[in-house]
């Protein structure tokens, strides 16, 4: 009897599991590197999967922000990084987070180019970065409602 009821047990809990959907490795690696790679770890050490419900990160008042939609598998919808002196180029990891809708990265500067790899994130709706130029101009990239950023955007010189 004792047995019959820790197979149940296993069994119900292996279910439990199961039903728990998983954030996609490739991206919890991306967005690791996209933590280091900006000094991030600080703010934003995460110790669990990234997706999980109710994470410190999670609310929208969260900065910096990493929100997930999940279905049979979690992926990445918003993320926000708002006025914390993060600099640098924008990571190619980046653009690894397919289903990326929405990206604040206001009141940061950003140096180096947009990377054609920008076109990848077909499904952007909101993309929000100040990028310095050689000469100390700041250029802010504003993508809303889908609108394509043109294809020769990787070609300017920053």
């Amino acid at each position: 009897m004792s047995s019959l009821c820790i197979c149940f047990l296993v069994l119900c809990l292996l279910k439990i599991a199961a039903a728990q959907p998983l954030t996609d490795l490739i991206e919890v690696d991306a967005l690791n590197k996209i933590i280091d790679h900006w000094n991030l770890r600080s703010k934003l050490n995460l110790t669990m999967d990234p997706c999980t419900q109710n994470a410190p990160w999670a609310p929208e008042q969260a900065n910096p922000r990493i929100a997930c939609v999940c279905s049979t598998t979690c992926v990445y919808m918003f993320r926000k990084i708002y006025a914390l002196d993060i600099s640098g180029e924008l990571p190619k990891e980046l653009f690894l987070l397919k289903e990326l809708m929405d990206l604040n990265l206001g009141q940061n500067v950003v140096n180096g180019t947009i990377p054609a790899e920008i076109r990848q994130l077909t499904k952007m709706q909101y993309l929000l970065v100040a990028l310095k130029a050689s000469n100390n101009f700041r250029i802010v990239v504003i993508v809303d409602s889908c609108t394509i950023l043109p294809l020769e955007i990787d070609q300017l010189p920053l």
